[in-house]
């Protein structure tokens, strides 16, 4: 009976450990909840941890799209004092500044989605230097002219971006 125990016990602690970033106490449990939310299949995330540090945990998630397919991995920050969440989608570019710019000027809804797409996408890589230092951020996507304008709102430029493509 005491084998039983012992062996029963091994075994949740063995699990335990090996799962680590399933509990919800612990740092990754966090992360991979927050991020699990904005997912739309929750349980599908994979996760794989490129960096942690006690302010962020950074890494990758692949997770499934309506379809049930894999999209490939995104990056993803979780900021661990606010609890707030990061997602790469990839770089902005003038299609989604030109989709802000229609919808926003006709009073349509939707805008939001595009201002949030373009202010993450130029902020992301920056962010990504800043809290996941030990790993480097040449790797990531950028569109540099197109977010040195929007961070200037310099909407001239953007403008001729927008005609020119």
């Amino acid at each position: 009976m005491i084998r039983i125990f012992n062996f029963t016990l091994s075994l949740i602690i063995v699990m335990s450990i090996t799962s680590c970033d399933r509990l919800p106490i612990t740092p990754e449990g966090k992360a991979r909840s927050a991020i699990s939310k904005m997912l739309i299949d929750p349980s599908s995330g994979k996760f794989t941890y490129i960096n942690k540090s006690k302010n962020a945990i950074c890494g990758t998630v692949n997770a499934k799209n309506r379809m049930g397919a894999y999209t490939g991995s995104s990056l993803f920050i979780y900021d661990a004092i606010s609890g707030e969440v990061e997602l790469y989608d990839g770089p902005p570019d003038i299609s989604d500044y030109e989709s802000w710019s229609y919808h926003t000027k006709d009073g349509m809804s939707g805008g939001d989605e595009y201002y949030n797409k373009i202010e993450t996408g130029c902020q992301f890589p920056e962010d990504w230097k800043n809290k996941c230092s030990s790993v480097s951020a040449t790797a990531i996507p950028r569109n540099e002219k197109f977010c040195t304008a929007w961070k200037k709102n310099d909407y001239s430029t953007l403008y001729e971006m927008s005609h020119n493509y």
